[in-house]
């Protein structure tokens, strides 16, 4: 598979959005639950968090809005991006999506709109109009109301070169693999 530590990569972006936002905050978009109509307890403005482990800089999170609901154990968010650092404080991965949902009790985080993610280490990158990520399962999948209508773009520029689009995607943290259960189209270039 491509995504070498994407597991790991994965993992420790969403538990450090959990861990950070368990205590601050909640934009209550298309999330599987009915729609709040309450309003928010919390709102924060262009907060940035910024996640230090051992002395070192691990992660920067960003957003312009995020709110937090009274009675919910859920966060969101508007123009969320994240930076993710590795040992020696370099840039490993970065994200960005328009709208962010978390069901943080149940481990479930809904990415929607212009979903762009990078690895650097790996020189991968991945864009999708929806994601999902189930922390029980460790599964990323495209659009959980509709898998057939949300295409997901791979691209690895190291050898061999991928391009790969495609819908119905799900991917393994276990494993690090991935599977398109709908239409794929692509091309593998190798210096052969």
């Amino acid at each position: 598979m491509i995504l070498k530590n994407s597991k790991k990569n994965l993992s420790l972006i969403l538990f450090s959005l959990e861990i950070l936002l368990l205590s601050s905050c909640s934009l209550n978009y298309n999330s599987e639950s009915s729609l709040s109509s309450q309003s928010p307890e919390f709102v924060f403005t262009n907060p940035k968090y910024t996640r230090i482990n051992q002395g070192k800089l691990n992660l920067e999170i960003t957003a312009d809005t995020i709110e937090q609901y009274a009675n919910e154990d859920a966060m969101y968010a508007k123009n969320i991006s994240f930076t993710l650092y590795s040992e020696s404080e370099e840039k490993s991965a970065e994200g960005k999506g328009t709208l962010l949902s978390a069901d943080l009790e149940k481990g479930l985080y809904y990415l929607f709109d212009d979903i762009k993610v990078k690895s650097f280490e790996q020189n991968v990158s991945i864009n999708a109009s929806s994601l999902k990520w189930d922390d029980d399962s460790e599964q990323l999948t495209t659009d959980f109301q509709n898998p057939a209508k949300s295409k997901v773009y791979i691209i690895s520029e190291k050898e061999p070169k991928i391009k790969i689009e495609g819908y119905g995607f799900s991917g393994s943290g276990y494993d690090n693999s991935y599977v398109f259960t709908g239409e794929v189209s692509g091309e593998i270039t190798t210096k052969d």
